[in-house]
């Protein structure tokens, strides 16, 4: 216990301005990328004035006994707990290779699903759980490993790199989000030179045409619609929904600009709450809605495919989405599209036209470079992160 504890007062410094700083590695066998795994992490801990994480070699163990394992999901939160420490753990896997540093600044870009992309949250969102873990203010270790995993693709059953990093303690506690996710108040270049990491990273909504240098989404460049197109069910309504609406594109259908990813309806903001009694819909048919948003994971699971499924701040898709790829029930995907699924609502007074001008997109479309994360050539990838609860 007394390792993790001991970390904060050692980096204080740093935030006190001091100019640079030296990672330590116990294990001298800490592969390169490793290694700037963890200078990554602190460039952006640094960005966001919190403590700079040590690298804990009891911690790496534990996240290369699990990457060992080849299992795709999470370990569980007993198998997480070193020297008494519950630890947290973000998942990465990619085909046909991944690394510690794409992985980080994937799970880092997740930012920009922030309100306004200022990084600040309150609460716990899916879409933004690695970005939490990785500036958490309360995190004091971390431990990073590789291994290989098979993951079903739309091409069939493949082999790749799986990236597991645990964190110690543990983030993502309901509750604690106002303490330890703050803004972003220092530059990208200042904390690249304090840490001392020369590789290339930007933030996300910097420079237009900047890259991350990796790929962060579970499509292929190949697999994008047409940014053009009409996309189904973009009907442009003649009032925006309150929470509960059914909805698809956050920007065109929610008064809150939020259409949640996984349940399909508008929400006040990413933590935002919805009860049966908010939804709106035709008598005949309201157990079969009700049913599909609310019985076992909801209409959809995005966590994913990303790119695919998720939409900026703005409530925009990007350039990438396709709703078939984020295991939707069939309900809600006949509907989509059938250009239906917003034409439920029964709000009083409420109409959606289906119709846009010819070869025009009722809905913007977001640019994957600048507005989530920068798309990287090739390969597949999956992201997961897991919450803990104070029970």
């Amino acid at each position: 216990m007394q390792r993790f504890a001991s970390v904060v007062a050692i980096h204080a410094g740093l935030l006190l301005g001091l100019t640079s700083w030296s990672p330590r590695f116990g294990n001298a066998q800490a592969t390169d990328d490793m290694k700037n795994t963890l200078l990554l992490h602190n460039v952006y801990r640094c960005m966001h004035g919190v403590p700079l994480l040590e690298w804990d070699d009891a911690v790496a163990a534990n996240a290369q006994k699990w990457a060992d394992n080849g299992q795709y999901k999470h370990s569980s939160s007993q198998d997480r707990v070193v020297d008494g420490v519950q630890l947290g753990e973000n998942l990465a896997w990619g085909y046909p290779t991944r690394s510690g540093i794409s992985s980080t600044k994937a799970w880092y870009d997740e930012i920009s699903l922030t309100e306004g992309g200022k990084g600040l949250v309150t609460t716990f969102s899916a879409a933004i759980g690695h970005y939490t873990q990785v500036v958490w203010k309360a995190t004091t270790r971390l431990g990073c490993a590789v291994g290989k995993a098979v993951v079903s693709t739309k091409q069939g059953p493949k082999e790749g790199d799986y990236i597991v990093c645990q964190y110690g303690s543990a983030g993502n506690y309901q509750g604690q989000f106002s303490a330890n996710v703050l803004a972003p108040t220092e530059s990208l270049a200042t904390c690249k030179q304090k840490v001392g990491y020369s590789g290339d990273v930007t933030v996300p909504g910097t420079a237009s045409g900047e890259s991350t240098g990796g790929s962060s989404g579970g499509s292929s460049p190949g697999d994008s619609p047409d940014p053009t197109a009409k996309l189904p069910s973009s009907c442009v309504p003649n009032f925006k929904l309150p929470t509960g609406g059914l909805c698809v594109y956050g920007n065109l259908h929610c008064q809150s600009k939020f259409c949640c990813p996984r349940l399909r309806v508008c929400l006040p903001d990413s933590g935002g709450r919805v009860s049966s009694n908010d939804v709106k819909v035709p008598a005949n048919q309201q157990k079969s809605i009700l049913d599909t948003i609310f019985l076992g994971a909801g209409t959809c699971e995005p966590w994913d495919d990303r790119q695919a499924c998720m939409q900026t701040s703005e409530g925009e898709p990007l350039s990438t989405w396709n709703q078939s790829k984020c295991k939707c029930k069939q309900f809600y995907m006949d509907h989509y599209n059938a250009g239906t699924w917003v034409s439920l609502n029964t709000h009083e007074g409420f109409k959606c036209d289906s119709t846009t001008a010819e070869g025009a997109n009722a809905v913007p479309i977001a640019s994957v470079a600048t507005k989530l994360v920068s798309y990287g050539v090739g390969g597949a990838v999956l992201l997961t992160s897991v919450l803990a609860l104070v029970r």
